[in-house]
């Protein structure tokens, strides 16, 4: 992962522990991932409940492969944005 740092946690010369965060970088177009990949599920879902109420099943099928694809987006975002 890249990034600019937000904040660096320790001083020059200080010791590091197993574990110890020593800086954190800023997320916010991890987030802003996210946050389209949140938006590109709920399209999806929006428009899957369209199709089910009156749809042929081929519809169906595509706009529940959409929702599918749409939430493994998200998943990867959400994963991307946790590391």
């Amino acid at each position: 992962m890249t990034g600019r740092f937000a904040e660096v946690m320790l001083d020059e010369g200080q010791s590091v522990h197993r574990g110890q965060v020593v800086a954190t970088l800023e997320n916010a177009d991890h987030l802003a991932r996210v946050q389209a990949a949140q938006a590109n599920v709920a399209i999806a879902q929006a428009a899957l409940e369209r199709v089910i109420n009156g749809a042929r099943p081929s519809e169906r099928e595509e706009a529940a492969a959409a929702v599918g694809e749409a939430q493994a987006l998200l998943t990867r975002a959400e994963r991307e944005l946790a590391r």
